[in-house]
């Protein structure tokens, strides 16, 4: 059985191998502003405040890709391609963890052939995320993944480790700073938690895991000391209602269930088959094993929990989007299209809908479900001939230039425009001319629709303020950005 997991994972890697160096699908600059602090650190020096290398205020992301490619950079040299490698490694972590969690409460032979179907092969947009790096895609899955086979260890088969529920606290709080997505998996562990443990708040592993939750969730408490809590009050959504519940419920829900989550696999059209046949077929097949997994008791009482917090952490997703707005970059895009820079903080609720259908194959192992999954293998083999282009894409791989390298400085400037104080600190310590000018684009491209319209004379108090304090020579730069609006060069 060992040879048969070896030649698996093999098998995975080749799949994905020939992604990188054949498909265009799997590209994207999102990728590159990953690597400044990385290249930086590799050089002996920063070219700007540590914290603002993070490319989005609330999430950490960034900086964690950019400190994990250190060693790859070191050992594989800094291209194009090294970064792939590392989006590979950790989605073949993923794969692994997801076959331990699985072989915990079933046989081999039961979970081999459904694991091949989805998380080798699987779905085009599944398999385009499986290599890309940016700081909220596969890395994000990663730390769930690590989360979840740590509650099946410490809280479902209840492994006695000293610290344990520390350690969860640890994961926990570090993926919330990684990415705020996270809080889902967070809400689903406690309700599960909850419901299954009949904790206490006096347990001492209670206070394991919030001790643990804290020290994770430290680098975000460190950086929003220092800056004035941008996190919370500094990204230019908020002002829109990103924390404002929705009012029509029914209907975003009803939307997500039904179109969103389907539209979300990212099938590709073939032979006069349009993509959407293909997504309500994958589809139709995880609302039957959903109903099975949640009607249909395991045998044993621990596979039972394990069902119990795959469907909880599932339906606490589907719930909070329905509740509130969606992050940008989950937008779904057309049916039959896979656009490279769509949908980064929905990708987790395939992996799970994946779980549920494999879970329900292994309880009703039947002529008729094998069937199907070779139907599914079938059309995941199709898709992924689809996504590939001829010849090599070398161009792709090539050494990345310093533009390339420091695109994030572009991006530190669009974070802290959306608060003065911040960004005048940071601003007056930039004294490299180069990098002086990305984070001024940043901030001009943040504020382009905000403030193009906008008299001298309506200008907002705080900018006024601030425009106050500095020098002519900064004052001028300023309004040469802002109100000229140079465009970054395309990546």
């Amino acid at each position: 059985m060992k040879r048969v997991f070896l030649f698996l994972l093999l098998l995975f890697l080749i799949l994905r191998v020939c992604l990188i160096l054949h498909s265009s699908h799997v590209y994207s600059a999102e990728e590159l502003k990953q690597v400044s602090l990385a290249i930086d650190v590799l050089r002996g020096k920063l070219s700007i405040p540590f914290w603002c290398y993070l490319d989005s205020p609330h999430s950490g992301g960034s900086i964690f890709v950019s400190l994990i490619l250190i060693p790859f950079f070191i050992i594989l040299g800094k291209s194009y391609f090294t970064i792939k490698i590392v989006a590979l490694v950790f989605s073949a972590v993923i794969s692994i963890f997801v076959f331990l969690l699985l072989k915990d409460h079933y046989k081999d032979n039961e979970i081999l052939f459904p694991l091949t179907v989805f998380f080798i092969f699987s779905t085009p947009h599944y398999l385009q995320k499986n290599i890309f790096i940016t700081g909220n895609t596969i890395e994000l899955l990663f730390i769930l993944f690590l989360f979840v086979w740590l509650i099946n260890k410490i809280v479902i088969n209840k492994t006695r480790v000293r610290f344990s529920y520390l350690l969860l606290g640890l994961v926990a709080g570090f993926g919330l700073w990684v990415q705020y997505i996270f809080a889902i998996f967070i809400i689903g562990f406690i309700l599960f938690w909850f419901f299954n443990q009949r904790f206490s708040i006096m347990k001492t592993k209670i206070w394991q895991f919030l001790i643990g939750f804290i020290l994770g969730f430290s680098p975000w408490i460190i950086y929003n000391l220092i800056y004035g809590f941008p996190s919370i009050y500094a990204d230019v959504r908020i002002p829109r209602g990103l924390f404002i519940v929705s009012s029509n419920f029914y209907y975003r829900f009803k939307d997500i269930f039904l179109d969103f989550l389907p539209r979300s696999f990212h099938f590709l059209s073939v032979f006069n088959i349009e993509a959407r046949i293909f997504a309500y077929f994958l589809y139709s097949l995880f609302i039957f094993s959903l109903l099975v997994v949640i009607f249909k008791k395991s045998k044993s009482d621990r596979a039972r929990k394990l069902d119990y917090l795959i469907v909880t952490l599932f339906i606490s997703g589907v719930i909070i989007y329905s509740l509130f707005p969606l992050p940008v970059g989950s937008e779904t895009s057309i049916w039959g299209s896979l656009h490279h820079d769509s949908e980064f903080y929905i990708l987790f609720f395939q992996p799970l809908m994946f779980l549920i259908i494999i879970l329900a194959y292994v309880r009703i192992n039947i002529k008729v479900f094998n069937i199907v999954l070779y139907l599914v293998l079938a059309l995941f083999m199709l898709q992924f001939s689809l996504m590939l282009d001829f010849p090599v894409k070398k161009k792709y791989l090539h050494n990345f230039r310093d533009h390339y390298a420091y695109s994030n400085i572009y991006e530190s400037g669009f974070n802290f425009a959306a608060d003065f104080k911040i960004w005048h600190n940071v601003f007056v310590k930039l004294k490299d001319k180069k990098y002086l000018n990305n984070y001024i684009k940043g901030s001009a491209h943040c504020w382009k629709e905000r403030i193009s319209k906008i008299e001298d004379s309506k200008l907002p108090p705080e900018l006024k303020k601030e425009l106050s304090s500095m020098s002519k020579s900064d004052k001028d730069i300023f309004y040469y950005y802002f109100y000229n609006f140079l465009n970054v060069d395309d990546i």
